[in-house]
């Protein structure tokens, strides 16, 4: 949802235009929204947003989204971008280092922004490691000005950061052997992390006339650099309000609305007041070709639904089998439609080159599927079966498809479960649930409403019995006596109403609210098959036995539910092995399932 601040003015659909597109030379194209004032009374600028990378690139999203729409509605253009080899943009055929194909990216971009806006005057914003880009992709031209929000200067540090996130993992990986860094999403060689080492902007001259800093307010600036800076340049300063909430996990994220709102203010105080009139601008497409496993894929964004309120991006074969059902990718939390760690992108992808048509979507209030003046990041949308019907209308309509496998992880599970549940037309003959957390969900819950909660607390404990650290902990007291009694209670609790369920009431459908209800309907009466794939330390295999076991039993021996288990591995599959093995498992189940080819491995 919009929130005034201050005096600017609130980004609707009646004072700002929003256009995805792919631009660049072919084969190797940027994904990027552009922002612009629907009024032709614009200021002689126009704003390159440069995001971060991997884990902080998809937490951020929200926040920047905001910034390019407020931009706009101030009468500043901003292009939005997604690197080249990153999110939704082309591979990078050259295969450029990390660095050369974010200065490469940046680069491209600035020319775009400059030509669909008609300014001259191209404002680079990075955000984090993005600054770093940024500034690097300015060495050789002359700027104006740039924007560094919480701008990384020393790679040295950013890689250390990155290795103490990778060393508190919760789960004890096996060290890769190509990768030095896995963690998060972010993957490095030995190679790429040495040459991002080597980038530092301490004491280097840098080609601007000014420069905005927007500052932490949880760490220290870095007062000599500031120093070194403001010896040759104008540089100021802003206080990055709640940094944390626009990088923590991206269902609890915050917008700093305030920050947001000095910004732009203050670039508008530095631009000319002037009316821009661009050209018409017609070097961009809707679509790319790229190769994945050695087969050409064709990817094309759309926008579907209600006055066009759903976005997304459908993968197809460069040859299409109609026969085949189409795979609908339902956003996993907060995340828009690339998924967690790509993991929704490299889906469709390679699902895409052995021949199915993929659609991964933005549900509404996530990601771009914005309704302006309604609320946005709600992860549990109510009646989010009816965009499920969406998806099938508009795909039925492109393709004359009739058939749809359902899939996503966390949220995206639910809402592949609950289709299944409430759609009885025949049309969903797979549902393939990537680590749900939940069965039911209802107008006015909120997350720590869902029994999870418990069910977790109780698979952190039982994999801290084969931990001699935790036992440790234990013995000396440095573990809660208190919270493991309360685990223990809840899981006396869990197994009493499981044998409750189980054994004396299974019968019982007068509960349609009740997960066995749910199985009797999904896989009886609509005769949709369930594939659940788990991680072997997140709680929904628990969740799912405790709570239904018997029947889950009973549909596994008649083939109408499958369960797949990933070891090692974390609720978003953060780490390569693991998500490389949940990906090759998945593609493996539909293949064999709906393609007649040999599948033995």
């Amino acid at each position: 949802m919009n929130k005034n601040t201050n005096n600017l003015i609130l980004p609707t659909a009646d004072n700002i235009k929003r256009t995805p597109m792919y631009v660049g030379a072919k084969s190797e194209e940027l994904f990027c929204w552009y922002h612009e004032p629907v009024s032709t009374n614009r200021l002689d600028a126009v704003v390159v947003i440069c995001p971060s990378i991997s884990l902080e690139y998809m937490n951020s999203y929200r926040t920047l989204r905001y910034t390019a729409d407020y931009f706009a509605a101030s009468g500043i253009p901003a292009l939005r971008i997604d690197y080249l080899g990153t999110g939704s943009s082309a591979k990078d055929k050259n295969n450029r280092s990390v660095i050369d194909s974010k200065i490469y990216s940046i680069n491209l971009a600035r020319e775009v922004a400059s030509k669909l806006s008609g300014c001259n005057n191209v404002i680079l914003l990075g955000f984090r490691l993005g600054a770093l880009f940024a500034a690097l992709a300015a060495e050789k031209k002359y700027n104006e000005s740039m924007i560094f929000w919480a701008g990384i200067f020393n790679g040295r540090k950013y890689v250390r950061e990155l290795k103490a996130l990778q060393m508190t993992a919760s789960i004890d990986y096996i060290q890769s052997d190509k990768y030095e860094i896995d963690t998060a999403g972010t993957l490095f060689t030995t190679e790429q992390t040495d040459e991002l080492s080597q980038l530092n902007l301490i004491n280097r001259d840098i080609n601007y006339r000014n420069i905005l800093l927007l500052n932490r307010d949880d760490f220290n600036k870095d007062k000599k650099q500031i120093s070194f800076w403001k010896k040759s340049i104008t540089v100021n300063e802003i206080n990055s309000i709640n940094f944390s909430g626009i990088v923590c996990d991206a269902h609890e994220t915050t917008v700093p609305f305030d920050t947001i709102s000095e910004l732009v203010e203050y670039t508008m105080h530095e631009v000319s007041h002037v009316s821009i009139k661009n050209d018409e601008f017609d070097e961009y497409t809707s679509e790319i070709s790229i190769i994945e496993d050695e087969a050409l894929i064709i990817e094309k964004f759309v926008q579907f639904g209600i006055n066009k309120s759903n976005f997304g991006i459908i993968s197809e074969p460069s040859k299409i089998n109609h026969e085949l059902p189409i795979i609908i990718i339902s956003n996993s939390g907060a995340n828009h439609q690339v998924g967690p760690n790509d993991l929704y992108l490299t889906i469709a992808r390679k699902l895409s080159a052995i021949g199915f048509i993929c659609l991964r979507f933005d549900v509404h209030g996530i990601g771009d599927s914005l309704i302006y003046g309604e609320e946005d990041h709600n992860v549990y949308p109510e009646n989010s079966e009816l965009q499920i019907k969406s998806c099938q209308s508009f795909l039925a309509e492109q393709y004359n498809s009739k058939k749809y496998i359902l899939t996503g992880l966390c949220s995206g599970a639910y809402m592949s479960f609950n289709a299944a549940h409430k759609i009885d037309n025949n049309s969903i003959v797979e549902s393939i649930l990537i680590n749900p957390l939940t069965y039911h969900w209802e107008p006015g819950m909120i997350l720590s409403d869902s029994p999870v909660a418990s069910y977790q607390a109780w698979s952190w404990y039982k994999q801290a019995l084969f931990n001699r650290e935790s036992w440790l902990k234990l013995i000396s007291g440095k573990i809660s006596y208190k919270n493991l009694l309360i685990s223990l209670k809840n899981r006396l609790i869990d197994l009493y109403n499981s044998v409750r369920v189980n054994f004396i009431n299974n019968s019982d459908e007068s509960d349609i609210n009740s997960l066995y209800s749910k199985l009797n309907t999904i896989c009886y009466k609509n005769k949709v098959k369930l594939t659940f794939l788990f991680s072997d330390t997140d709680p929904g295999l628990d969740m799912l036995m405790l709570n239904a076991g018997k029947l889950v039993k009973k549909l596994i021996r008649t083939q109408l539910v499958s369960i797949i288990t990933i070891s090692n591995a974390n609720h978003t599959f953060s780490r390569y092995a693991p998500r490389a093995e949940a990906v090759d498992k998945l593609i493996y189940h539909i293949r064999s399932n709906y393609l007649n080819l040999d599948t033995k491995k």
